[in-house]
């Protein structure tokens, strides 16, 4: 998908502690931020600005809102020359993240999302590698039609799916799975 991420680094001598499996936060109380940065993220802008800083030509299909965060993304793939397709949702999901000492947590709100409906995927041009981002396993015939539209231009076609997806039972993947090239797994 397409999100923002706003990363929030913090002094570790603000927190109560620092665990190789948690960071801690007091509760009640102000902490200074020592910096903020404001980036596009979401499996599918990631995977297009990385191929675009390879020189390749890349197009992004997804959702994002209208408000200022689906503003922010649109402006950063612009500034990159990542093309895009999105239809729109009530909100863009954005991430915030906290990090210090190298170590960090992930707040992810998704937001009202509604279920992606396979007419939202619009691709009439040539293709040559196809990547398919996670998506809630109530998507999955957005999934298909992402890897009937790679089949169409002989691509490459890359999937990673998400937890929602991998919880779905093995035979109702294995027809998915028998059409893709690559899986990606994290």
């Amino acid at each position: 998908g397409a999100t923002k991420d706003i990363f929030l680094f913090l002094k570790t001598s603000y927190l109560v502690g620092l665990r190789s499996y948690y960071i801690e936060i007091p509760a009640n109380r102000k902490l200074e931020v020592d910096e903020i940065r404001e980036y596009t993220g979401g499996s599918a802008t990631n995977v297009a600005a990385t191929f675009r800083a390879f020189g390749k030509k890349v197009l992004v299909i997804s959702r994002i809102g209208k408000a200022d965060n689906g503003k922010f993304v649109k402006a950063d793939l612009e500034r990159r020359g990542i093309e895009y397709k999105f239809s729109y949702t009530k909100v863009t999901p954005f991430t915030v993240v906290i990090t210090t000492e190298g170590e960090m947590s992930l707040l992810v709100y998704r937001g009202p999302q509604e279920n992606w409906n396979a007419d939202d995927i619009r691709f009439t041009g040539k293709a040559r590698l196809v990547y398919i981002g996670p998506m809630p396993a109530s998507d999955i015939e957005v999934t298909k039609k992402a890897i009937e539209i790679g089949k169409k231009n002989n691509a490459i076609i890359v999937w990673n799916p998400g937890s929602s997806e991998i919880d779905m039972r093995i035979n109702e993947l294995r027809g998915l799975i028998s059409n893709v090239d690559v899986i990606c797994m994290n």
